[in-house]
């Protein structure tokens, strides 16, 4: 077998020279192989696959943000809920829930407390963050939730099939609601679709869970009830405190 031979290169990102080898039996079309390639050394070649590879992700992520805000997964006001651009007051008042929401965990979360305490403002910097990610996101009320099992099946089925499939959902001030059985049996088939398919459902309450429950069953007694809390599991509580940040006038 014929040694191989060797050319030499210059790296035109750091302007190292590398060597390329060759078969001496392609000697002939080696030029014609090689004549207009732009070649890199490894590194500079890792470097411009590894950035080729952000931009397309970021591409992606403004894509999901256009079609999240577009089609109104998310309520335009929201899109300035960023970690990085986070409410100082609000990450002061309750520093170890932003710092617990801004690490790994994609566990359920049930925020409870005061109104104006920055539980909503949380819940979509985590929102925003998944469409980063490159996965879509979802807002939806308590109130307009509950109204939608009330719905014709065809709305209903339409907004159930969007719950169910988007990564991080938001059920915001569900004890605002005035829930009934319809209503009740829908916000069931939502959770149990979300952990079976283990997707990110996150819950802004004025009340705990143990007290959104049992307003539950003074008014309706149905058997998805107790099943509720269940199909959250694993979830993680914070109990938000402090006074209102909202302004009096």
């Amino acid at each position: 077998m014929s040694a191989k031979l060797k050319s030499d290169f210059k790296c035109p990102d750091c302007n190292t020279t590398f060597q390329v080898s060759r078969d001496p039996e392609l000697e002939g079309r080696f030029a014609e192989m090689f004549s207009g390639l732009v070649l890199l050394c490894d590194e500079c070649a890792q470097k411009r696959q590894d950035k080729e590879e952000k931009e397309r992700e970021e591409a992606r992520a403004q894509d999901l943000r256009r079609r999240a805000y577009g089609r109104s997964y998310l309520p335009v006001d929201a899109e300035t809920c960023t970690f990085k651009n986070s409410l100082a007051d609000a990450e002061a008042l309750n520093p170890e829930h932003w710092a617990w929401a801004n690490g790994t965990n994609r566990d359920n979360i049930w925020a409870c407390g005061p109104p104006g305490v920055g539980k909503s403002w949380l819940s979509y910097c985590i929102l925003n963050r998944t469409l980063n990610n490159g996965y879509m996101s979802m807002a939806i009320s308590g109130p307009s939730l509950s109204a939608l099992g009330r719905s014709y099946h065809s709305e209903r089925d339409r907004v159930l099939n969007m719950t169910k499939h988007v990564q991080a959902l938001l059920i915001d001030d569900i004890d605002k609601a005035r829930w009934q059985e319809d209503g009740i049996t829908l916000l069931w088939e939502v959770l149990d679709a979300r952990q079976r398919s283990r997707k990110q459902t996150i819950i802004t309450s004025n009340q705990a869970p143990e007290e959104f429950i049992k307003a539950l069953r003074k008014t309706e007694n149905t058997t998805y009830i107790p099943a509720i809390l269940d199909r959250l599991n694993p979830c993680h509580r914070m109990v938000f405190q402090g006074a209102s940040l909202r302004s009096v006038k």
